[in-house]
């Protein structure tokens, strides 16, 4: 055992996978300390254990004699599970015999593969945020923010600074927006490094009985088409109707104002002699 296993192992520091080779003995014979330590000594273990009451050679034997018993200890082996049973040998037999078999189960276990360190997680950034809207009373709203960082990512939207029940997805959605929705959002994302928050939008309700606009400051241009103005309320939509005789009406566009003073023209006024307008809220 000593010359063709123990120290064979040892002069290569461990099979051909580089894994150490540890020999353990069992001592069966209580009262036979002499006769103990000459077979440690020709065996060449490093470590003995006592089962003089046979607790662990009765698993792999039940009889008197010697066992030899080849065990798989390394954890993820792609070659064989942890604790696998190589090779069960009852006696030794001769210095050829079965140390061959010993060496052909301890050199094909293959070592684990070396995963390489994790990632750290990295904190939440946020790549869009929410946009501020301006809504008529009654419109359906929705905030949206995107981000990334290590998940999972977690989500809390406020309004002015304080938590919303509830609101814990990348979305918000407000339907049937009111003046009590009037206010300033923006979502806070976190995870185990830390939180970040969005930028602030502004959520604008309008009412609906302010929906008066107001067409000014008519001019005819050198090729025949008419400029005029639009007042109107920022963020409301405005149909543009025109007409030659204050009977037929056509459309002419729909616009949403983005300020309250808004430049409009009229291309096709060119064919007309006269031309009247009017702006209705859809």
């Amino acid at each position: 055992m000593a010359p063709g296993i123990v120290e064979y192992y040892e002069q290569r520091n461990g099979n051909p996978e580089g894994i150490p080779i540890v020999h353990i003995g069992i001592n069966l014979q209580a009262g036979q300390d002499a006769q103990t330590d000459n077979f440690i000594r020709q065996a060449g273990f490093k470590i003995v254990a006592n089962d003089v009451n046979r607790a662990l050679a009765s698993r792999f034997q039940s009889s008197g004699q010697p066992i030899f018993v080849v065990i798989n200890g390394v954890a993820s082996s792609p070659s064989h599970k942890q604790w696998e049973i190589l090779v069960n040998q009852s006696g030794y037999g001769t210095t050829q015999h079965p140390i061959d078999a010993f060496r052909a189960a301890i050199n094909q276990v293959r070592a684990a593969a070396v995963l390489p360190p994790p990632e750290p997680p990295s904190a939440p950034a946020i790549t869009v945020h929410p946009q501020s809207q301006t809504v008529i009373s009654g419109a359906s709203v929705t905030f949206a923010v995107t981000a990334i960082g290590t998940p999972p990512l977690s989500y809390q939207w406020q309004k002015n600074s304080l938590p919303i029940l509830g609101a814990t997805s990348a979305t918000l959605a407000i339907e049937n927006a009111q003046a009590a929705n009037v206010g300033e959002y923006r979502a806070v994302v976190g995870n185990a490094v830390t939180s970040v928050s969005s930028e602030v939008a502004v959520l604008t309700v309008l009412s609906p009985t302010a929906a008066r606009a107001s067409l000014n400051e008519f001019r005819r241009l050198a090729d025949g088409a008419v400029e005029f103005t639009l007042r109107g309320e920022p963020g409301r939509s405005y149909r543009i109707e025109v007409s030659s005789n204050l009977v037929d009406w056509t459309v002419l566009g729909s616009v949403t104002a983005a300020n309250v003073t808004q430049a409009m023209r009229d291309g096709t006024a060119i064919n007309f002699p006269q031309r009247f307008y009017r702006a209705v809220t859809p």
